[in-house]
């Protein structure tokens, strides 16, 4: 799986930096970037979650990339 971030709708709050640390951080810029091209299977389950959880919808997966 794959996970894109659409910076256009990022707030940069960190729910995703906050859920899945290991997949998501914060850049030198106070972006958030995506640690990753395919996410760890093991890793999968908290992205998921961060993608449902992001109030701007700012995080899309992309199943089976």
């Amino acid at each position: 799986m794959r996970v894109i971030i659409r910076p256009e709708r990022c707030n940069k709050c960190g729910v995703c930096v906050s859920y899945c640390p290991d997949a998501f951080r914060f850049d030198r810029t106070g972006e958030v970037t995506v640690r990753y091209w395919e996410i760890p299977v093991g890793l999968e389950l908290e992205c998921n979650k961060a993608t449902q959880l992001c109030p701007k919808e700012a995080l899309e997966v992309i199943s089976g990339a």
